[in-house]
Order: structure tokens, then sequence, then C-alpha cells
């Protein structure tokens, strides 16, 4: 194989497995709220956050939207196994729990 050939070849195949990374400064916590409250409607999700809870998941995230998402979803995961559409402190705990593999 041509040598000019080889090298576009590997720089070819090194592009494609180059994948980007977006930093994200953390967010407040209004701005915790504001997230969270707009992702539940966009997903048509009928779910209450308590003001404590909203805390408590600000304070476990630091505000960083990618942890927000997990604590998120490991909330919502909570609340549908103990049937209940409102999001408290307690079932964010729980849910941290279960993220940490404590439960």
């Amino acid at each position: 194989m041509n040598a000019g050939v080889a090298k576009k070849l590997k720089r070819k195949a090194i592009a494609t497995h180059v994948s980007f990374a977006l930093e994200t400064l953390p967010i407040s916590e209004a701005e915790t709220w504001s997230y969270l409250s707009h992702r539940l409607h966009q997903a048509h999700i009928q779910a209450e956050i308590q003001t404590d809870a909203l805390r408590a998941i600000f304070d476990e995230s630091r505000g960083v939207i990618a942890r927000i998402n997990t604590i998120a979803e490991n909330c919502l995961i909570e609340c549908s196994a103990r049937e209940s559409r409102v999001i408290t402190k307690e079932i964010v705990l729980a849910a941290n729990r279960y993220n940490a593999g404590l439960s």
C-alpha cells in the first residue's frame, strides 16, 4: 500500500474516533428549579417537586447538569415504585442511596 494512502486512511480512522466534550458551568439553585420544571413539562410528567427536595437535588448535584439529570431520573424511578407524584427530600435521599449502590 502506498504510504500516502496509508496516512490518509489512518487520519480518517482517527477522525471517526474523535469525540467532543462540552464543558458547562454549574447552574444555580434557581436555574436548577427552572431546568427541572422545563424537563418535566417537556416529558409530559405530572410531578411536584417540594422545595426541600429541590434543595437536596441542588446540594447533591452541586449544580452540575449531568448529575441533576441522574438524580432526577432516580427520583422518578423511586416515585414510580412508591406510586407517588410528589418528589420529596426523602425520595431524593433514597434515590441518591440507590445511585451510590447503598440500598
